[in-house]
């Protein structure tokens, strides 16, 4: 998404301090399988002029734990390329919102 939006620098943060560390090259990625996503993932980050990337506890982002929660539970298609989610914010009870 980032990449069609022409977005050049962009901060990425995972919960997966293993996977981090193996992105950022502080770790060695030794499942074969892993290692193509590892490739695809330098691959795309070549295209960024700059980017970071950072762990951040697990408990501390619920959004992305919704997410990949949310992710897990659609059933993969080969039709399907796209699903689009709508995430909305409510800043009020729903109860209190006037129709």
């Amino acid at each position: 998404v980032a990449l069609h939006l022409g977005v050049k620098s962009i901060n990425i943060f995972g919960d997966s301090q293993l996977v981090v560390n193996q992105v950022m090259g502080i770790y060695q990625c030794k499942n074969e399988e892993l290692q193509k996503y590892k490739h695809y993932v330098d691959s795309l980050l070549t295209l960024f002029t700059h980017y970071s990337i950072q762990t951040i506890p697990r408990s501390t982002n619920k959004f992305a734990d919704t997410m990949a929660c949310l992710a897990s539970q659609i059933p993969a298609s080969p039709t399907d390329s796209d699903i689009f989610v709508l995430v909305q914010q409510l800043f009020a009870p729903s109860y209190s919102v006037p129709d």
